[in-house]
């Protein structure tokens, strides 16, 4: 009794016609998939980013007044972009009323700028990872490229093989 079926996997290798453009196709969908995360993972830090900055502005309500420390000047504030235009320095009763409304109370805004940034920081975690997969699943499939065009030439089937 013969069989037609063919059971050893470096055979059914050979045999398969569509092997090769399986791994190329696969190694292009991964490539894809890889962009996304990076741009994915661009948007995230450009959102963390942001919300590291203004986010202590967001949840102090927008103040007028700039409680300056560690001997910077409102200018030098002002010129770096870290305040807006027409911000003025906070005088030592408006200081510790806007230190006590910071301590007791957080703004709607605040709560949600924070909640997004969790929530993106998370995101942001979990593209990582799926890119260092997919970054790796690249490597593995231009490896099984690699190990077909060595099997094929063993078993002296070889032709034009294309660059992978």
């Amino acid at each position: 009794m013969t069989s037609n079926v063919v059971t050893d996997e470096n055979l059914r290798l050979i045999y398969a016609q569509q092997h090769e453009s399986w791994l190329y196709d696969r190694i292009v969908a991964t490539k894809h998939r890889l962009r996304h995360c990076i741009a994915v993972l661009c948007l995230g830090a450009v959102w963390l980013a942001i919300s590291a900055v203004y986010g202590p502005q967001l949840s102090s309500g927008g103040t007028k007044c700039v409680i300056l420390e560690g001997g910077a000047t409102l200018q030098q504030v002002i010129r770096d972009g870290l305040v807006p235009d027409g911000s003025s320095e906070c005088t030592p009763a408006e200081a510790a009323e806007l230190r006590k409304a910071q301590d007791s109370k957080l703004s709607v805004g605040g709560i949600v700028v924070v909640g997004v940034s969790i929530f993106v920081l998370f995101i942001t975690l979990l593209v990582a990872v799926e890119a260092v997969r997919s970054y790796l699943g690249i490597r593995r499939y231009r490896n099984a490229v690699q190990e077909h065009h060595a099997l094929l030439d063993k078993y002296g089937r070889t032709g034009a093989l294309p660059e992978v």
